[in-house]
């Protein structure tokens, strides 16, 4: 399934630039948050774009987590560099190509989305986000916070597979459903049985006031997955790229089904956005196995404020059921620097419950303050006090420089 995928997308894709770019079609260049290019009639569009994400980091953590763990120091890395392309083909079919080019080569994004299919509002295949989560599926573009909560150890993230798509009720109901196969950062197959999941979410978004920018939010996710070989691990950083994992249960075997439920609420009011997830993940081992306990469950929380101070807000998108789109509302002035300030608070939780290592429990808050020069630029401060099995204390203080073109 994996390379039969993976074949068929670059065809398709082959075909949109050879068929269609190359047979003269003209494009007219324009800015919109990066370089595209757009037919005369619109049916065909070319964009071309990149992130970067710059970090400084001061660490720091309790002695005796040194000897448990590793030691930390501050740091400075280049957090997520990407370059990308995407477009509409002859009003046909979506399609979007991201690499991050780090030191390996890895696939964010890749993938069609045909447009045109009956009864649908899209029909996507390739290597793309399982709709699992509300701020799993929000990019890091757009998140108030340089990473992601507690909850993102159990984020399916990004694997091969197919997913529809559907809005009902007047498009405050949508339904995302697809079938995915566990691929590599290479998008290609991985060793062993099993290696498929089935992942459901449907969000509910009602705009109560469009000039207050009210809107209400509702969702529910769903997975079963199959982990190759019967391996199965949760491993999560403090909301810091420290690369230590502070909570893991080590690796699981002779694994045979994990199952993800996940509830997701958000709220948004003029410049304020209010957002909360739960997540539980269960796992049941083979019967075979021959364990006293057959069955484990982890859970994860967080909730979330952020606010603009000034100059800007976050609205809803309805296309993907996110509170995503942030608009600046200043006006531009000659020969000033305008901008947007938000802050933003976080508290999170993870406990796994059934493991047998030491650490089972982390909390974090995150404070955050955010800068926009523009909605693609933006600087970012962020400080993370941690507690590991309320006892163990550490703390870090990060910087970001962050544009998207």
């Amino acid at each position: 399934m994996g390379r039969l995928l993976q074949t068929l997308l670059l065809l398709l894709l082959t075909g949109a630039f050879s068929s269609g770019y190359a047979q003269g079609v003209p494009l007219e260049a324009y800015w919109d948050e990066g370089l595209k290019f757009r037919s005369e009639d619109g049916l065909h569009v070319l964009g071309v774009g990149g992130r970067l994400h710059y970090d400084i980091a001061f660490l720091n953590q309790e002695e005796v987590l040194d000897s448990l763990f590793e030691e930390i120091t501050d740091k400075a890395e280049v957090r997520r560099a990407r370059i990308s392309f995407e477009g509409v083909y002859n009003g046909v079919f979506a399609y979007e190509f991201e690499v991050d080019l780090q030191e390996t080569l890895e696939y964010a994004d890749m993938y069609i989305a045909f447009l045109r299919v009956p009864y649908l509002d899209l029909l996507m295949l390739g290597h793309l986000r399982e709709p699992f989560g509300l701020e799993e599926n929000t990019s890091s573009n757009e998140i108030p916070f340089m990473e992601r909560s507690l909850t993102s150890a159990f984020g399916p993230s990004r694997n091969l597979g197919i997913m529809l798509q559907k809005h009902f009720w007047q498009n405050r109901v949508g339904v995302y459903t697809g079938v995915f196969r566990l691929v590599d950062d290479l998008g290609a197959d991985l060793e062993g049985e099993g290696n498929h999941a089935f992942t459901s979410r449907v969000a509910f978004g009602y705009v109560l006031d469009t000039t207050a920018n009210r809107v209400l939010h509702l969702g529910l996710a769903g997975s079963t997955r199959q982990p190759k070989g019967g391996l199965y691990e949760v491993e999560i950083e403090n909301e810091t790229n420290t690369s230590i994992r502070y909570i893991r249960t080590g690796k699981l075997e002779e694994v045979d089904r994990v199952k993800l439920i996940g509830g997701e609420v958000g709220y948004t009011q003029e410049a304020l956005t209010l957002q909360a997830e739960y997540v539980s993940a269960f796992v049941k081992f083979e019967e075979e196995a021959g364990l006293a306990k057959r069955h484990g469950r982890y859970e994860s929380y967080y909730i979330m404020a952020s606010y603009f101070l000034s100059g800007g807000l976050r609205k809803y998108d309805t296309d993907s059921n996110e509170l995503s789109d942030i608009v600046l509302t200043q006006k531009r002035q000659p020969f000033r620097v305008n901008g947007a300030w938000e802050v933003g608070v976080r508290y999170s939780y993870i406990n796994l419950i059934d493991s047998v290592q030491p650490f089972r429990q982390m909390q974090d808050l995150t404070l955050g303050v955010n800068w926009y020069l523009s909605s693609s630029a933006r600087l970012m401060m962020n400080y993370v006090f941690t507690k590991l099995q309320q006892e163990y204390n550490a703390q870090s203080l990060q910087f970001r420089i962050q544009v998207v073109f």
